[in-house]
């Protein structure tokens, strides 16, 4: 339930991610998972952000951080502060930028390039809106190159990969922007086309393109946030996800 979670969400069906975000907490709890518990916190905690249900999503994310610190699960540790890191960051709160920096430390230590990555990134988001701009840049750079060395999920890459094209542009490598921008698309391109289901492969390219509106834009939130009616708590709990 939460791969099914974390797929939906990719695919852009929140509503069905809620659904099986919600059936993962109960088996985990049942089950007597802290670290799985933990986890599902996490991603709960994400999924809230994307429908902007910020504060919320805020709480979630900082229960599941002190959850992972409490049963010193690291790796969940780190992947709840990106994900409340991201949130803070997209707020303008001034916590973000040293959680962000301790969370590197953290990703590296444990060899989680793709968190690394992502935590790397959102900080040269963050430094560029400071007037930072060659530091932005050098941290952009950094975020691409361990990405290309772990790699990750799509979205992830999107992310990535469109803020690096953004910060060339800055500081003028615009032909450099282009051809990893260029590579971005024909990938994205593959992924969709790979996706047997016409409805699933129209809300996939719908997802990603918004995303990748927002990555490569200095505007607004890297992550763009789904458009639904509010979800009462426990929403989707019933909801089928075959």
């Amino acid at each position: 339930y939460l791969l099914r979670a974390r797929t939906y969400r990719l695919v852009g069906r929140p509503r069905r991610a809620f659904a099986a975000i919600h059936r993962a907490a109960r088996h985990a709890a049942h089950a007597g998972e802290r670290r799985l518990a933990a986890e599902t916190a996490a991603r709960h905690g994400r999924l809230l952000l994307d429908v902007d249900r910020t504060q919320e999503a805020e709480l979630v994310l900082r229960e599941a951080v002190f959850a992972c610190q409490e049963i010193e699960y690291k790796r969940g540790q780190a992947l709840a502060t990106v994900f409340l890191g991201t949130l803070l960051a997209e707020a303008g709160d001034s916590e973000a930028l040293g959680m962000l920096e301790r969370n590197t430390r953290l990703a590296q230590q444990m060899g989680l390039g793709r968190v690394e990555a992502l935590n790397l990134t959102l900080r040269a988001r963050l430094a560029r809106q400071g007037g930072a701009g060659p530091a932005a840049h050098e941290l952009a750079e950094q975020a691409l190159g361990i990405f290309e060395r772990f790699s990750g999920e799509l979205a992830d890459r999107i992310v990535i990969v469109g803020t690096a094209a953004l910060l060339r542009r800055d500081v003028g490598n615009v032909a450099g922007a282009r051809e990893i921008e260029g590579q971005l698309r024909r990938r994205v391109r593959r992924v969709n086309e790979r996706i047997l289901s016409p409805i699933l492969r129209q809300r996939h390219h719908r997802a990603m393109s918004s995303l990748m509106r927002a990555a490569l834009s200095p505007e607004g939130p890297v992550y763009p946030r789904v458009a639904i009616a509010d979800l009462p708590d426990g929403a989707g709990t019933h909801d089928s996800i075959a």
